[in-house]
């Protein structure tokens, strides 16, 4: 599960890579090294000179709310949906459509915490590429760990089967207690993967 994911995370930096020398704070940073603690905060970069037709600004956003900004003009904003806590549903995947009339222009991230103490809001992930290709790098990188996820919940689901269906002479309480328990770490594990989210493009219903 881990290497489809480095796989696919290493590709993504070597094709296209958006994440590196970021203004913030009058200092040059990774933006995947960037945290909220407190109030907003807020990092530019200038758009490189080799934008092509199509592509777009694709990146992941953790616990935040967000606008972005391309010159003075604010092209995309985004407040994350609540989840039963009264936060935001974690992860979510973005794309802004860029143009070669946006070539040298400047483009800013003002963030926000979903969180009340601030902390641990993110902007991750990020590059400029056709959007397609952006998604589908990132589904072939969650796909394992999908199927796996997926897998545990069958299991729980087929010890039920087992138990109730065929009405085997087992211990009952043991085999109905682990088989919820896989259940339902399959389907959290499932949802974590954000592989539905990719897919469907709806962060609520996951």
């Amino acid at each position: 599960m881990l290497y489809t994911n480095i796989r696919a995370e290493r590709i993504r930096q070597s094709v296209s890579d958006f994440s590196e020398d970021w203004s913030f704070d009058e200092k040059n940073v990774d933006i995947d090294s960037l945290v909220t603690s407190g109030e907003s905060i807020s990092f530019s970069k200038t758009l490189p000179d080799d934008l092509q037709f199509n592509d777009s600004l694709c990146f992941a956003s953790v616990n935040v709310h967000f606008k972005v900004f391309i010159g003075d003009e604010c092209v995309y904003s985004y407040t994350a949906p609540k989840n039963f806590t009264g936060y935001g549903y974690g992860i979510a995947y973005h794309s802004i459509n860029l143009s070669t009339d946006m070539v040298g222009e400047s483009v800013r991230f003002e963030i926000t915490s979903v969180f009340k103490s601030g902390n641990n809001g993110k902007i991750r992930l990020l590059s400029i590429e056709n959007s397609k290709d952006y998604s589908a790098r990132l589904v072939s990188g969650q796909i394992l760990p999908f199927i796996i996820s997926s897998s545990i919940s069958l299991m729980g689901f087929l010890l039920l089967f087992l138990k109730y269906g065929l009405h085997t002479k087992t211990d009952g309480f043991n085999i109905f207690a682990l088989a919820i328990t896989a259940i339902i770490t399959g389907i959290w594990m499932t949802f974590d993967t954000g592989f539905f989210r990719l897919v469907t493009n709806n962060v609520v219903l996951t």
